[in-house]
């Protein structure tokens, strides 16, 4: 049970959306079983899905913002939802008001220049692909 949020704010591209959409892609092929909580984010939370190994995901939806960035509204809605993953999976460009550290760990997955996050721990996927 992970949470897997995708920054779908202003100065995200369609180059790191498709990027991003690898890394999901990618999470989902290395299990047989999981369960992800997915949402598309900016500076609030524009798509929640939960899904599963044979479960449709709502691209469209998951892809929508535009607006600036931020991380704890996605951390807000897993609270609301009741839900404490054991992690969450944050692909970001990095430029974000970072908020509060959740309890749980935070792996920024960073399409990009930027270095330097707050909290968790920060791959490039420039570095893993």
């Amino acid at each position: 049970k992970i949470a897997v949020v995708i920054d779908t704010s202003g100065s995200i591209g369609q180059e790191e959306l498709t990027a991003f959409w690898g890394e999901v892609r990618g999470i989902m092929g290395a299990f047989t079983s999981y369960t992800l909580h997915l949402m598309g984010c900016d500076a609030d939370v524009h798509s929640y899905q939960v899904v599963g190994p044979w479960d449709e995901i709502d691209i469209n939806a998951l892809l929508k913002g535009g607006g600036g960035t931020a991380l704890s509204p996605a951390f807000e809605r897993l609270e609301d939802e009741g839900i404490t993953p054991r992690a969450l999976v944050y692909l970001t460009d990095g430029y974000s008001d970072y908020g509060e550290e959740p309890p749980y760990p935070v792996l920024h997955v960073i399409k990009g220049n930027f270095t330097g996050v707050p909290y968790g721990r920060e791959v490039h996927i420039d570095d893993i692909n």
